[in-house]
């Protein structure tokens, strides 16, 4: 019976022929030229909501299984497509972006760091200070309209203030990074309460550094919380343009799009 469909794990930068089993899924490889999707037959379609924590400890299995032999790029969770020749397809029409990450990720590792804070608190103080903007309520010559503009002038001064104090906070804490990283992604403020969601890229060889360079980071700034993570393969740090699909290659911009970039 024909698998229902074919689940892409990752590509790496050998034509390798892998046949073996991660966890309790049998993997394979598909060639092209000098590279491999690692892939697996699906006999049955896979409902996200229903196999998603399943699928998500194989995927992570598989793909750092393969790191430990390759340079990998990554597939997001749950890529299907639809027969051998789809992924063929992916290989041969992005041959030479997937030549230009590999050359550029080889024998590097990502790490991640999340970094939350007393928001709350910190939004307090900011408020107390700039609490002279604000009107005196007891002053009855100030219309009601001038008070509600003046109040909410003083929100916005907060919230720029507290937008600028969590921009100092990053330069400092991404500083004992800058000399061991080779490249970085930071996003400021995800949420209120945390600072900072990072991910740095790091030559292998350099591992023993970032390590050292994180524990510098906890012990400089005690006060906040910290989930540093790693080593990974390089999920954020893949650059692919999206082209436009052509006849030939219809539904390949929507696979192309779940690398992560």
């Amino acid at each position: 019976m024909a698998p229902h469909r074919i689940y892409v794990y990752c590509i790496i930068n050998a034509p390798a022929d892998i046949n073996e089993t991660a966890g309790h899924q049998r993997i394979y490889s598909i060639p092209w030229r000098d590279h491999a999707a690692i892939v697996a037959d699906l006999d049955a379609p896979v409902a996200p909501h229903e196999h998603m924590p399943a699928w998500a400890l194989t995927h992570e299995q598989v793909v750092e299984l393969m790191m430990q032999r390759f340079t990998v790029l990554p597939m997001r969770l749950l890529t299907v497509v639809a027969d051998r020749a789809a992924v063929q397809a992916l290989l041969q029409e992005h041959d030479d972006e997937f030549n230009a990450n590999f050359s550029r990720l080889a024998h590097k590792a990502e790490y991640g760091l999340k970094v939350l804070w007393p928001a709350e608190q910190i939004k307090e103080r900011l408020r107390r200070d700039s609490a002279t903007a604000a009107v005196d309520e007891s002053t009855a010559a100030v219309s009601p309209a001038a008070r509600y503009m003046k109040n909410k002038f003083a929100a916005y001064t907060a919230e720029q203030a507290f937008q600028k104090e969590a921009g100092q906070h990053i330069a400092a804490l991404d500083a004992f990074f800058s000399g061991v990283a080779v490249e970085k992604k930071l996003v400021q403020l995800p949420t209120e309460k945390m600072l900072l969601n990072a991910a740095y890229l790091v030559e292998q060889c350099r591992q023993p550094d970032i390590a050292l360079a994180f524990a510098a980071m906890k012990q400089a700034h005690p006060d906040l919380v910290y989930q540093f993570s790693g080593p990974w393969p390089p999920y954020n740090f893949i650059v692919m343009a999206k082209k436009a699909p052509t006849d030939a290659g219809a539904g390949m911009a929507a696979v192309l799009n779940k690398l992560l970039a």
